[in-house]
Order: structure tokens, then sequence, then C-alpha cells
């Protein structure tokens, strides 16, 4: 269900977006409102896309990529550091043993 209501969000997303964008005396900041719109619900449409996929990862790696996020919109610079640090992460965290079938 929460897939579901991710794609319709998305859809709503984009076409006020679209709207904004072809009928700007709709709202009188509607080019900001618009490039908000269109972004938010491509992003939200990429979510929904992946969102199978999201249910496998690991428990701390959303919120890593969320903070990894917001270090790269604020020092775009830092993208080589921060990479380095997400992929050592990824190799260095410790997994759990897989469980052996029980011979009989």
């Amino acid at each position: 269900m929460q897939r579901h209501a991710l794609g319709i969000i998305a859809i709503l997303f984009l076409a006020v977006g679209l709207t904004l964008f072809f009928k700007p005396e709709l709202f009188t900041a509607s080019e900001s409102w618009s490039g908000i719109g269109m972004r938010v619900g491509v992003v939200l449409a990429i979510i929904w896309l992946a969102y199978p996929h999201l249910q496998t990862l690991p428990p701390g790696f959303l919120p890593m990529i969320v903070l990894c996020s917001i270090v790269l919109a604020r020092f775009r610079q830092l993208f080589p550091i921060v990479l380095v640090i997400v992929v050592a992460i990824l190799i260095l965290r410790p997994r759990r043993r897989d469980q052996r079938p029980k011979s009989q």
C-alpha cells in the first residue's frame, strides 16, 4: 500500500509542477513552485520505482544517504571525501554470519 501512495503523491507533485509551469498566472511565484513540484515529483517517482529494492537495504543505509545528501548540497567540494567515507562504511561494516543448514 505504501508504494501505491508514493506513486500517487509523485504524480500529484508532477501534475502541480507542470500545471504551474504552463499556467504561471495561477500563482504569483509559480516559477519557483513549479520547479519545486517537478523536482519533488521526480525524486518520489524514482523512490517509487526503487521501492522493492529499498526494503532490502541495511537499516542504517538510508539515514547515511540522507546525511550525505545534505552535506553535499551544502559543500559540493567535499564529494570525493564523502564518497570515500560511504564506500569505506559499506565495505567495513559488520556482516551477519550466514545461517548454515543443519546436517541431518
